[in-house]
């Protein structure tokens, strides 16, 4: 009966671990500067924002390593994720005033066929009071909004590129749609048929509409 009980306890402890939170009570601030338009975000210390990102890098049913499409989804994932914790973010997009958007450090994990993108979005904190986007994708800190742009674009100091903050709960940069569901299991399913179809059919499939 002892054995049992210490591995129901070993059990509880392991799941514990698993699923644990940032270990912080994030001061929320209201941003009032012309960049952010008023998004209340939180507000953390360096620290802080690299516990939030270890966090948010152990999320392993948030597939990251699928870059051609989905970030919108990620991004609201994440939003809804650290909203449980009290930790409020807005959405930082990133559109190019030309071409497409190209993370040169992701080419070898992206289809060959992949152009880029036409935009892209995370959520974002403050760090210090200033801008961090939370990025899991493109990397391991919070970065400032330059920093962002430049793992987009390998010209990104010549490069126009625009940025739009909005608060978390919008899922895009130009309409007021606020879903309750961030249609992860449907960027679960799309990693599932990819590794099943491989990368032809897939991306054959998927441009066809037909998955």
């Amino acid at each position: 009966m002892k054995n049992i009980i210490i591995l129901l306890s070993l059990c509880f402890l392991i799941n514990a671990s698993a699923d644990s939170a940032p270990s912080f009570t994030p001061m929320p601030k209201m941003v009032s500067s012309a960049e952010t338009n008023s998004i209340d975000v939180s507000n953390l210390d360096e620290q802080q924002s690299k516990s939030v990102m270890d966090y948010l890098l152990a999320q392993k049913h948030i597939p990251y390593s699928f870059v051609e499409d989905g970030c919108y989804t990620q991004a609201h994932e994440i939003y809804q994720i650290l909203q449980k914790y009290n930790i409020i973010t807005g959405k930082a997009f990133i559109l190019p005033n030309a071409g497409l958007l190209y993370p040169e450090a992701l080419r070898s994990v992206v289809n060959p066929s992949f152009s880029g993108w036409r935009y892209h979005v995370a959520p974002f904190i403050l760090v210090d009071g200033e801008v961090r986007v939370l990025d899991p994708t493109l990397g391991k800190e919070a970065l400032s909004l330059k920093n962002w742009a430049k793992r987009q674009n390998k010209d990104s100091d010549n490069a126009e590129v625009e940025f739009i903050l909005r608060q978390g709960s919008y899922m895009f940069h130009d309409s007021s749609y606020q879903p309750q569901d961030s249609g992860i299991e449907r960027l679960q399913d799309l990693v599932r048929l990819r590794a099943e179809l491989g990368e032809n059919e897939f991306w054959w499939q998927f441009e066809q509409g037909w998955i």
